[in-house]
């Protein structure tokens, strides 16, 4: 590689001249090798209209020293093709990279964000394995139509906002395409050739025209392709290819070779692909909005959608059909000629309880097998609903669907058939809503739900008193004889009596008997049309076990309050702060959750007696609550009030509490299933007593002056109090019965401490070890109905419950800061199965 020094100037001051010669030499076949030239400008705000550059061995004309811009030239040696392997090699970094009719050629991977000039067309080879991006502008001199084509089996990624004014064409390997404009002006032609593959980013939309060409020509007949395309392997077709995400093609599309979706991703297409034309959706979905004037395949594991016009569909064993965009939207699509199902392929379809659905009309002949699975939205649905799924002009020639199938647990499908049409039945189904229960909350939901609004009680109908019956009086006798009775004259043997019409019995048509309607109407309307797991995760979002959950946790949390005054009492005056981080895991069915508290304790002690003294506490704690995914939450601000007494009696200090707790919640939670969504707020009181005490016995025997080791043991009785409220919000809301629940808790632990002097005093080291026992109402249920049921059915929830068992370790020192003065800081964590708590506190003493 050789670099020159060049000038650069503006058109009006300097000559016109190429930089270099191109060198080409003819190899094996007499393909000709182009050499690359490329000039780099490295001045901000230099606009670059036309170029004017002078050969290595030519002087420049009209130079002027006060005006000197300074570029770069490379220049492959003539006998050989020299690779960029890097952005460097293209120049100064801010200078554009000039194609003046020399291909650029690449090896090895990176980006370049320069600008890019095509002053004549601009050839690209990118090796095997190798992908250059080109993230810069792309353009042309003014009145310059050069274009850009592509090389070598490589990947080229085009990205920036391109302005370029010629087609592209793409030779070998891949191209990839990023944004709306990065093949320049969307009047360009794009023409890729067969055995390559168009490679769509994320949110990528083309407005070019394309041309798909090649030898493996797809020859059209009314009955399909003749033969068709050899395979979807990359030699034999068009590959367009989307790895992630959604990508658009709007321009139209034209030519004979056939086409292969590739990548889990999805592509639109909004435009004309035109005739004859084939596409095979092998992997990912293909949503086709516009008009397919060939036909498409559907392969394993592969979907096909839209709303667009083909002119005939196969759909092979394992793939999708599923007209329209997704559930709830349902759409027609029509194929001109001829649709298949194949054994085994799905025909997916979306239903909604107003009576409409997918839709596929057929202006020729539908021949039909697979499975029908139908995805219904939430509404009002009716005992039964038809809908028409085929409207086949030349019929089915005697083929049907092999089954239906839905993924709601509370509709049964059935199909029909007549000459040209497939019918969808829709019927509900006599499966309770307790059937995709797990738990007992579950289950109780399920009921309430699924009850029956009571008929109202049948009037008995006064019974009707007949009229006294009409006297009927005989005829008078006449006098005289009675005149003689003339016999009716028989008919001739020839005479046929006239015969009475038949009568017709009409077929009694037995009324279907009406489903009766639901104490909670709405919310079983929204559950009958969910699949299962949605129908199970609504009856578990629809409980009340955030309340039940909620009070566990205000249980569980009195221990902060109760342990600062245990560890204080008899210290004098004294306070603690404290904070506290905890989970706890899903238990039976109900929710995770997790907790921050931070509080204060004030507490203050007098001598009552050589070995006692009493005191007082008031304290102020605060948490927050939640469920994962933002699916409840609850603040609780809490105050307590209390009185302490300790005591040192032969070697065994006793320490005992009592203490009052006043809580204000406020508590949110969120529905949100299927089509279920709901906000819910509310509002309570509760209140809360906790009895406690604790005994410690320092060991004498190990204990000195500088250390000791105290066993101890607490109890603690405390109940929790909670107001019921009712829930603001829609059909979801419930009223919450008040409640309370009691514990017994209890301790046994080891304290050791250690002492030692410091300029200030003493400080003392401290580690606590101690297990805990949970006893009485541990479990934590909460009774309540739905605020909007007429008969106010009561159900019961069950929250996360008190943890029976946990460890518990702290780490502290306590350290002198001046005379009857001291600061602590310690860690406390308590664990349990599934429930990691950790937290810390730092105390002041300030005894007197």
């Amino acid at each position: 590689m050789t670099i020159q020094d060049l000038s650069l100037w503006p058109l009006k001051v300097c000559c016109k001249r190429r930089v270099c010669e191109s060198r080409a030499a003819h190899v094996g076949s007499g393909i000709k090798k182009i050499l690359l030239a490329a000039v780099a400008v490295g001045m901000a705000g230099f606009v670059l209209t036309e170029v004017a550059l002078a050969s290595a061995s030519a002087a420049v004309v009209g130079k002027r020293a006060d005006n000197q811009l300074s570029a770069v030239l490379w220049s492959p040696p003539p006998t050989d093709t020299e690779w960029i392997v890097n952005e460097a090699q293209l120049g100064l970094p801010d200078a554009p990279f000039v194609f003046s009719g020399d291909t650029l050629y690449t090896a090895g991977t990176f980006e370049s964000r320069r600008a890019f000039l095509i002053r004549s067309l601009a050839g690209i080879h990118v090796q095997d394995d190798s992908a250059l991006h080109l993230s810069g502008v792309i353009s042309n001199p003014v009145g310059i139509r050069a274009g850009l084509e592509k090389f070598g089996a490589g990947t080229l990624s085009l990205s920036g906002h391109n302005l370029y004014n010629g087609n592209t064409t793409l030779h070998e390997g891949t191209l990839r395409i990023s944004g709306e404009q990065a093949l320049g002006n969307t009047a360009n032609l794009l023409t890729v050739n067969q055995g390559t593959v168009v490679d769509y980013a994320p949110g990528a939309t083309l407005f070019n025209q394309m041309r798909v060409s090649g030898d493996n020509s797809v020859d059209e007949s009314p009955n399909g392709p003749t033969p068709e395309p050899a395979s979807w392997a990359l030699a034999d077709s068009v590959q367009w290819r989307v790895n992630e995400g959604t990508a658009t093609i709007i321009g139209p599309v034209f030519g004979t070779v056939p086409i292969v979706k590739q990548g889990p991703g999805m592509l639109q297409l909004n435009g004309v692909i035109g005739y004859p034309s084939f596409l095979t959706v092998n992997e990912g979905v293909a949503t086709v909005d516009g008009h397919m004037a060939g036909s498409v395949r559907v392969n394993q594991g592969a979907r096909l959608e839209g709303s667009g016009f083909a002119r005939t569909v196969t759909v092979n064993d394992g793939a999708v059909f599923s007209p329209g965009s997704g559930v709830g939207d349902p759409a027609n699509f029509v194929v001109l000629e001829k649709l298949e199902f194949k054994p085994g392929a799905i025909f997916e379809v979306d239903a909604t309880a107003a009576g409409r659905s997918d839709q596929i009309q057929v202006a020729g002949k539908a021949l039909l097998d697979g499975t029908v699975m139908t995805r219904a939205t939430a509404g009002d649905w009716q005992p039964t609903t038809q809908y028409t799924l085929v409207h086949a002009l030349d019929g089915f020639d005697g083929t049907q669907f092999a089954s239906a199938n839905t993924d709601l647990a509370f509709l049964t499908p059935s199909l029909s058939y007549d000459n040209e049409f497939v019918y969808l039945n829709l019927k509900r189904n006599n499966t309770p809503l307790d059937d995709v229960a797990d738990t007992p909350t579950e289950d109780d939901v399920a009921d309430v739900i699924d009850e029956d609004v009571p008929s109202p009680p049948e009037v008995p109908t006064p019974p009707v008193t007949p009229p006294p019956p009409e006297v009927i009086e005989p005829p008078p006798t006449p006098e005289g004889p009675l005149p003689p009775v003339t016999e009716a004259p028989v008919p001739d043997a020839d005479v046929v009596l006239q015969e009475e019409p038949p009568v017709t019995e009409v077929a009694q048509v037995e009324e279907e008997v009406a489903t009766p309607p639901k104490d909670n109407q709405e919310l079983h309307d929204k559950i009958v049309v969910m699949d299962r797991p949605q129908a199970k995760e609504a009856l578990n979002q629809l409980s009340g076990s955030w309340a039940a959950s909620v009070r566990s946790a205000m249980l569980e949390d009195s221990r902060f309050v109760r342990e600062a005054v245990l560890r204080n009492a008899g210290s004098g005056s004294w306070s603690e702060a404290f904070y506290s981080s905890g989970e706890r895991a899903s238990q039976g069915g109900t929710p995770a959750d997790q907790r921050y508290i931070g509080g204060l304790v004030l507490g203050f002690d007098k001598p009552v007696h050589s070995n006692g003294k009493a005191g007082g506490f008031l304290a102020t704690q605060h948490s927050e609550m939640s469920r994962r995914h933002g699916m409840a939450s609850a603040n609780i601000d809490t105050i307590y009030a209390g009185l302490n007494l300790a005591a040192n009696l032969r070697y065994v200090d006793v320490a005992l509490g009592l203490a009052q707790g006043w809580h204000k919640v406020k508590s949110q939670r969120k529905i949100a299933v299927g089509a279920m969504y709901d906000a819910l707020t509310g509002g309570y009181s509760g209140r809360s007593m906790q009895l406690f005490g604790e005994i410690a016995a320092p060991l004498q025997w190990l204990a000195s002056n500088a250390h000791a080791i105290t066993p101890f043991a607490r109890l603690a009785w405390v109940k929790a109090q909670a107001d019921g409220f009712v829930e603001k919000g829609g059909a979801a809301a419930t009223k919450v019965l008040p409640s309370d629940q009691s514990v017994l808790f209890s301790s046994l632990g080891l304290r050791a401490s250690h002492v030692f002097e410091t300029p200030k005093g003493e400080a003392i080291v401290q580690s606590q070890l101690a297990w805990h026992h949970a006893s009485g109402d541990v479990s934590a249920i909460s009774r309540q109905s739905f605020r909007e049921s007429r008969r106010q059915t009561l159900f019961k929830s069950e929250g996360l419950p008190v943890a029976r068992q946990a460890w518990s370790l702290q780490l502290g020192v306590q350290a002198s800061l001046a005379k009857n003065v001291s600061l602590g800081m310690a860690y406390g964590g308590q664990y349990s199965r599934g429930r990691p708590d950790h937290g810390a506190r730092a105390n002041l003493v300030w005894r007197f």
